[in-house]
């Protein structure tokens, strides 16, 4: 089982978030991390944007942010789809690490893409955690391979997880 913690900073945490914390579980079995934990931060653009210089040493807001801490996330192995063996049951869950969402920027970013927010907030759910489990886009074909990856996860889950 994973623990997903979500936490607001000066935005309101969402009414539906178990409803979210579902969606996250799914997505993370989905990717082969049954037993992992996981946090999300909801914050305003400022916050991102602090974060984002703090750590990437770029001063600007962005829709997410992934700080991946599973030592074990190997990126030829995730890359293959072939995924790797989680811990049994009672032992305690593996930390995947941290995602980072700014959500005016995702209403924002919705607007412009013409889609629902909470379209656009569980596409950068997705693409958080494949960061997190090891999929990059620094190339034409990283980034191809991780986006389509991306929109398979969230057609497979699309009716059965509504927020």
């Amino acid at each position: 089982m994973n623990t997903i913690e979500i936490t607001a900073e000066d935005v309101p945490l969402p009414a539906q978030e178990e409803r979210i914390i579902a969606f996250v579980d799914a997505v993370l079995r989905i990717l082969g991390k049954p037993h992992h934990e996981l946090s999300i931060l909801l914050c305003t653009d400022e916050k991102i944007r602090e974060i984002n210089a703090t750590y990437r040493n770029k001063d600007e807001a962005t829709d997410v942010l992934s700080f991946s801490q599973d030592e074990d996330a190997d990126d030829t192995n995730l890359a293959s789809g072939v995924s790797q063996q989680s811990h049994t049951q009672g032992e305690m869950p593996r930390l995947l690490g941290d995602i980072v969402l700014a959500l005016p920027y995702l209403r924002r970013q919705a607007e412009e893409y013409k889609v629902s927010f909470e379209s656009e907030f569980k596409r950068m759910l997705v693409h958080g955690m494949l960061h997190l489990t090891g999929s990059h886009h620094d190339t034409e074909e990283q980034h191809r391979s991780m986006l389509e990856r991306q929109e398979a996860i969230l057609q497979q889950l699309a009716q059965e997880y509504r927020f």
